[in-house]
């Protein structure tokens, strides 16, 4: 199996990306509590039969999550790589993430390059 990134690519790879996931996970941390209110208000008003118009995110939140679900696909390519490239055979590395040897190939063969986002 030729895999396209190196080790020291996905590694560089994975420890930005890891950076980077830091912040979402942090912001999105501190909103959690706004957001149970939020939903507090909303069950609140829903039961009186009442619309109360508001977002359950911010726009900033909403990037967030869209950031950190690109991420964690990006993640999961670079850990298959890396089980690879760690001599872990390809039908043991297809069972631990769920997906057919054939996928594993497949991520293997293409590269996968993972550039910061500007919020």
């Amino acid at each position: 199996m030729m895999l396209v990134n190196t080790n020291e690519d996905n590694l560089d790879n994975l420890e930005l990306m890891l950076g980077s996931m830091e912040q979402s996970i942090a912001v999105l941390a501190t909103a959690i509590p706004e957001m149970k209110k939020r939903l507090m208000v909303t069950r609140l008003a829903w039961t009186n039969g009442m619309q109360t118009h508001s977002q359950m995110m911010t726009q900033m939140q909403a990037n967030h999550v869209d950031l950190l679900q690109k991420q964690i696909i990006i993640l999961r390519k670079i850990a298959i790589q890396l089980d690879i490239q760690n001599g872990i055979g390809g039908r043991d590395v297809a069972l631990n993430y769920n997906v057919t040897q054939s996928r594993v190939s497949q991520v293997c063969s293409a590269p996968v390059s993972w550039q910061p986002v500007d919020q």
